[in-house]
């Protein structure tokens, strides 16, 4: 009797107060995949601006620097290249506060210009995966993952190097032109020369502590002059082993430099350190952003 009772009061515990929960819990699955449904065919497949407000929460994370109407700006931009747009859902599901989606996006590029390239009417189709976070029943977290590489080929860009041999060997002197400078003022304690060279948002890279532009220079200063005082003077210098890779506007150089001084009175030959320095070209101007320099051990 006891063991019947005790059985019977577990049924009515599970559904008077664990079936509401497991149904509410489905109810709230089902409602989020609805609204995930209708973001991809309002949003993306027929341009509805609303529907991005309507989704997004005000504090939604997507990306950098995501906003309201930055994210419409993105929609029509997309939309006016290819007017076609369309999502095709492969499978959805969802999991506590998120659902997984596993999308292809279509269409013919035959609008306006996208990644600089103008309407070939060539049919893209391209994978994607999403996952949005949910909470107060809007997205307030979205990753998306697609081949945006592979976008770029179905479209007829052809990807070939920004610069050609020509101006690859032209660029590399030029920045070794800058190097040799920067080192040179440098060692005359000529900081108003390297404090024109350096980008405002110049970071240096130390082993155990970053410094921005100013101060760098007054880093610079002061070392140098401690530098004089104790005797410690660089009489020439080369740089070894220079090469540059460059990606579009930004150019890295590693080498080596090699300096020949003295130190405390005793003269040193062949001082070598490890440079990593990263250069950005702006209004056809190359200017210093970073730099990372390692001693390494004295050859004798």
């Amino acid at each position: 009797m006891k063991s019947g009772f005790i059985h019977k009061l577990s049924i009515f515990i599970f559904v008077a107060v664990v079936f509401p929960l497991l149904s509410y819990s489905q109810s709230e699955n089902e409602k989020n995949i609805v609204k995930v449904r209708t973001y991809f065919e309002e949003v993306w497949s027929k341009g509805n601006l609303q529907a991005v407000v309507d989704f997004y929460h005000p504090n939604a994370k997507h990306g950098e620097n995501f906003t309201i109407k930055g994210f419409q700006d993105g929609v029509t931009f997309t939309r006016a290249a290819f007017p076609n747009f369309k999502v095709t859902i492969n499978d959805i599901f969802s999991t506590g506060d998120k659902v997984i989606s596993d999308v292809t996006f279509t269409g013919t590029h035959t609008g306006s210009k996208m990644f600089r390239q103008e309407p070939m009417s060539k049919v893209v189709k391209v994978p994607g995966l999403d996952i949005f976070t949910f909470k107060d029943g809007k997205c307030i977290n979205h990753q998306h993952v697609a081949d945006h590489l592979d976008l770029v080929m179905q479209m007829g860009i052809k990807l070939t190097p920004t610069l050609s041999e020509t101006s690859v060997t032209m660029e590399t002197e030029t920045i070794k032109k800058l190097e040799n400078d920067a080192f040179a003022a440098e060692f005359k304690l000529d900081t108003a020369t390297i404090a024109r060279m350096m980008h405002t948002k110049f970071i240096s890279v130390g082993l155990n502590k970053f410094s921005n532009k100013q101060e760098e220079l007054d880093g610079m200063h002061k070392n140098i002059s401690q530098m004089k005082k104790e005797g410690h003077l660089v009489d020439s210098f080369y740089l070894d082993d220079f090469k540059v890779q460059f990606y579009d506007n930004t150019a890295i150089a590693t080498f080596f430099s090699v300096t020949k001084g003295k130190k405390k009175g005793v003269a040193f030959k062949n001082r070598r350190w490890r440079w990593y320095d990263v250069w950005v070209k702006e209004k056809n101007e190359w200017k210093f952003v970073s730099s990372q320099g390692t001693p390494l051990p004295e050859v004798k």
